[in-house]
């Protein structure tokens, strides 16, 4: 069997696991392209632990069929290309939540200039935390941690993006004032 066998073989399999949820097709892609997707996503992201959430991630879009499947690419060009995408969510992912720790980080340094930052914002978030409601401790794991934008974190916490500020404000309050108080 040359090359071409091979491509259409897998172009059937990718198929029957978008229009028939056929598992086993799955696994048989998954067995021959994910050392490859591996290897891809690995080249890209820094963390093993992240990479092995990456690729299976990638064949859940597959499950899913939320990747659109163009029939006139070969299956490996298709694979790829979901894995490049979810490459680049990741990154965006990561930018996201270096620039919400910094501006958090910022503002909690307004409140102890002279101090080291990162030993501050340890001190001063290993005390406060413990004393926040639990709305405002999720607030602000939902937004400062995992990294979410106001109206997904608003949802995820089941409150109105306006209530969800007030939290947020409420814990970073408390914080300035933990940190007010460290200080003294």
């Amino acid at each position: 069997m040359g090359r071409n066998s091979f491509d259409i073989d897998d172009r059937i399999l990718l198929i029957r696991v978008v229009c028939q949820e056929d598992r086993k097709a799955l696994a048989t892609l998954y067995l021959k392209y994910a050392p490859q997707v591996r290897s891809y996503i690995v080249s890209c992201v820094s963390s093993i632990t992240d990479t092995e959430d990456l690729v299976q991630e990638v064949f859940l879009q597959i499950w899913q069929g939320k990747g659109h499947y163009d029939s006139s690419k070969g299956v490996e060009s298709y694979i790829l290309g979901i894995a490049r995408n979810m490459i680049r969510r990741y990154h965006r992912r990561k930018r996201k939540i270096r620039s919400s720790e910094t501006v958090f980080i910022r503002s909690i340094s307004t409140v102890l200039p002279g101090y080291d930052i990162y030993q501050q914002f340890k001190r001063i978030t290993e005390f406060a935390i413990t004393r926040l409601h639990s709305t405002e401790r999720e607030a602000i794991r939902l937004r400062f941690m995992d990294g979410l934008g106001p109206k997904e974190a608003a949802k995820k916490a089941g409150c109105s993006i306006g209530a969800f500020y007030k939290r947020l404000e409420r814990a970073e309050r408390a914080l300035r004032e933990a940190g007010k108080n460290k200080k003294d």
